[in-house]
């Protein structure tokens, strides 16, 4: 495995622990309303947010590494975002989190066959710009930090 996978899986994991901490600190607060504008999810709604991104993403890198174009040009982040949300609607937060777990395991085990020269393919984000596999990962990451981020400040405010 190439030190670059080494250093995307470490900052997956890295992200990951950071992400779980946050959520561990939620206990019995899950109903409280994170965010007032755009999608105005929950804490609950935020991590099964976090799940379906996860599968989402590594979705889209696997397909976009084999030589497709998952991503079309109308494809619109939040309406997705919104709907898996919506149809995942009785999912707790334990689900979403063992959900987490299972799809990290996959993504990381899938990462130690990937050929690191094809991380350089360029590919259509699910944010629309075009960008290298190999950033699609990272921005993985720094979305879960971000989120965590977010859930601690709710939980301090």
């Amino acid at each position: 495995m190439s030190e670059r996978v080494e250093q995307l899986k470490s900052a997956l994991s890295h992200a990951r622990a950071v992400l779980l901490e946050a959520i561990e600190k939620i206990g019995d607060r899950g109903e409280e309303q994170l965010y007032s504008d755009g999608a105005a999810w929950t804490l609950r709604q935020l991590t099964i947010h976090l799940l379906l991104s996860e599968r989402g993403i590594i979705h889209v890198i696997q397909r976009a590494y084999a030589g497709e174009n998952p991503i079309t040009p109308d494809y619109d982040v939040d309406r997705y975002n919104q709907r898996s949300v919506e149809k995942n609607a009785n999912m707790t937060i334990a689900e979403a989190v063992a959900g987490l777990h299972e799809a990290r395991q996959a993504y990381l085990a899938w990462l130690d066959t990937v050929e690191d020269a094809k991380l350089d393919t360029v590919n259509r984000h699910p944010l629309q710009d075009e960008i290298p596999l190999w950033q699609f990962i990272e921005r993985q990451a720094l979305h879960e930090r971000m989120h965590a981020q977010d859930i601690v400040r709710h939980l301090q405010g």
